[in-house]
């Protein structure tokens, strides 16, 4: 009778250990802010991803599944019949973009808010044609997007109707007439939410012209949730033109103060608060031009002249 307790106090004592250890679902939360937008324009969705007992391996792909005011769900086109986009991991492996959660970890993401320049969910023509409250969900996958490795919760977005001069805008975004509306906004209307959206889009020869007019737009709607797109933005147009002003006008001072002003838009997103924009900048800041970068490409123009003669 002794060793049947025993045995029976064992069996219950292992049973307890294995439901601690039992792997715990895979949860990600989703939070919508600002929860209010304007027909096309995107707004962070933020996941938390918190990890079960084994390592969870994320890829790049993201999609958004939608529902209506009127009920009707689907998947979320980002353009051009594409019903997914691409979620940012903070990896500065080249040639591994996925993304692996240590067992009962939990990491930070989101799906950023971009500028018009971008695909984005907020561009399907459903989405776009019809105002309200919507519901959204955020599926992650690992490579297989017939199988999502983990699935958030729902989350409420009221997309409001545009009033005045914006109807026009609604209705060239809805057709996607991005270039001419830009400049028309930038001109009679930059005050309006849809501005920093189309900043980038604007059309203008010269890639100072485009730097000033973003850095315009920022100025005008500095909480705009396209601001971390529009910064990284920036940093990306300092870079070209730095390469360019070493290469065409051979002026090494200007390029290292060009690539300067980009590393510090980066630095700033790596250091703020919006979640995207850390990853960003932060995977962006490795590769990105700085002085030794172009001390390197003086010392390589040099050995090459030094080979010709």
């Amino acid at each position: 009778m002794k060793n049947k307790l025993i045995l029976i106090t064992l069996a219950t004592t292992l049973f307890a250990a294995a439901a601690v250890a039992a792997p715990a679902k895979i949860q990600v939360t989703l939070s919508i802010s600002p929860d209010k937008t304007l027909p096309g324009l995107s707004v962070p969705l933020l996941l938390q991803v918190r990890n079960g007992a084994g390592a969870l391996h994320l890829g790049p792909s993201v999609r958004v599944r939608a529902t209506s005011p009127d009920g009707q769900t689907f998947f979320a086109d980002w353009g051009e019949g594409v019903d997914s986009g691409e979620l940012e991991l903070g990896v500065t492996d080249d040639d591994d973009n996925t993304f692996t959660l240590p067992a009962n970890a939990t990491v930070d993401l989101a799906v950023p808010a971009l500028d018009l320049s971008r695909p984005s969910w907020a561009l399907d023509r459903r989405i776009l044609a019809l105002p309200g409250e919507w519901t959204l969900q955020v599926f992650l996958y690992n490579d297989d997007l017939s199988d999502p490795v983990a699935v958030s919760n729902t989350a409420k977005l009221t997309i409001d109707t545009p009033t005045g001069t914006d109807v026009a805008v609604w209705q060239a975004v809805q057709r996607h007439e991005f270039w001419g509306i830009a400049a028309k906004v930038l001109a009679e209307r930059p005050e309006s939410e849809y501005f920093p959206y189309l900043a980038t889009v604007i059309a203008r020869r010269s890639i100072p012209e485009k730097i000033a007019i973003i850095a315009h737009a920022i100025e005008l709607h500095p909480n705009s949730p396209a601001v971390a797109s529009l910064r990284y933005a920036l940093a990306s147009y300092y870079g070209s033109e730095a390469d360019r002003v070493f290469f065409e006008e051979r002026d090494f001072d200007k390029a290292v103060s060009l690539a300067d002003k980009g590393r510090a838009e980066l630095t700033g997103m790596k250091n703020g608060k919006d979640t995207w924009a850390k990853l960003k900048g932060n995977s962006r800041l490795g590769d990105f031009p700085s002085r030794d970068y172009f001390l390197d490409l003086q010392r390589l123009q040099r050995e090459k002249g030094n080979q010709k003669s």
